[in-house]
């Protein structure tokens, strides 16, 4: 018996067929790839790792006030001048939000804080730094030619703040800022029962009179007379005051400059 043996011949795939295959084998779930899409509010922090979110990933105006939790951004976390003032809403920076000793000179803009912002009562004495004012004396000896309206010196400060008074400027007390100041000026003479004895407070050299303190002398050869002129102005910044004083005993008479109280003149700011 004769067996025949037949050989069948397979052809190979067209590339269109592979193709076609390896779609199909994909869409029934031989690789799948997901697309997530992140709805509103869902991603919270426990999300986020420490330090994902970068300035780069900030747009501008992105982050509003409802979005930062309580205390969510501190100190630590703002960079030097990153917060301009056109940031902070009206109103925002309330005196809850700041802390004790926070606003410094050199946090504030000349001229950034002006009257109307500040509540009345809110700025205490305590507050007022470098409050500009001296109070000098004479300390060495003075006599005063008679008939003579005699310009003083001083030479010791009991206090100078702001630059008042300057030893090379020893006839006067400047001003440093505009605003009401109060001068005060006292003379003690030696004893002299003649004449009279005279003390002016005068600002810019004689240009205008603060102050006028006019007196007789004593009966009683045993008294010294004590003078004190006194006057609330408004000063100018580069004004300076100065004292004089006169008297016509007939001689020279000489001013007490051996006490605390004898010779003075005291400039002192105490109002804008």
């Amino acid at each position: 018996m004769e067996v025949t043996h037949k050989r069948r011949w397979l052809r190979f795939p067209s590339p269109a067929m592979i193709v076609a295959c390896a779609a199909l084998f994909v869409a029934l779930g031989g690789t799948s790839y997901a697309v997530v899409t992140l709805g509103p509010d869902s991603v919270g922090t426990d999300n986020l790792k420490d330090g994902a979110v970068t300035n780069a990933k900030i747009a501008a105006g992105s982050v509003s006030a409802g979005k930062l939790v309580g205390n969510a951004v501190t100190n630590a976390k703002v960079r030097n001048g990153a917060i301009s003032s056109s940031k902070l809403q009206n109103g925002s920076v309330t005196n809850a939000k700041l802390g004790d000793g926070s606003i410094t000179t050199v946090k504030l803009k000349n001229g950034a804080v002006s009257n109307d912002k500040l509540q009345n009562g809110v700025v205490t004495p305590k507050k007022l730094f470098n409050v500009p004012g001296a109070r000098v004396r004479r300390t060495t000896a003075l006599s005063v030619p008679t008939a003579t309206m005699t310009l003083l010196h001083f030479d010791t400060a009991g206090f100078n703040v702001g630059g008042v008074w300057k030893s090379g400027s020893s006839d006067r007390l400047s001003v440093p800022t505009a605003g009401r100041y109060l001068v005060t000026a006292t003379a003690r003479w030696a004893s002299n029962t003649t004449g009279r004895r005279t003390l002016v407070i005068s600002r810019n050299a004689g240009a205008g009179e603060l102050a006028f303190n006019n007196v007789s002398a004593y009966s009683s050869a045993a008294f010294e007379p004590q003078q004190s002129a006194t006057a609330v102005c408004e000063l100018d910044n580069g004004d300076f005051v100065q004292a004089w004083v006169y008297q016509d005993s007939g001689a020279p008479l000489a001013l007490d400059t051996t006490t605390a109280t004898g010779v003075t003149f005291t400039l002192q700011w105490i109002a804008p």
